[in-house]
């Protein structure tokens, strides 16, 4: 009934605002989850938990 969408197909569209939009809330993202593991190793220095 509906064979053609049955797969993924494609749009074609690429916005480059878009990608460095991605990238910047990525890095910043990044940044503060590294942040809050360097704050928790600093805390609970224990290597089992440090792991995680």
């Amino acid at each position: 009934m509906f064979e053609e969408s049955k797969y993924y197909r494609p749009s074609g569209k690429f916005s480059p605002l878009g990608a460095v939009l991605i990238t910047l809330c990525v890095t910043v993202l990044g940044v503060g989850v590294f942040f809050l593991y360097l704050l928790f190793n600093n805390w609970c220095p224990i290597i089992y938990l440090s792991i995680l």
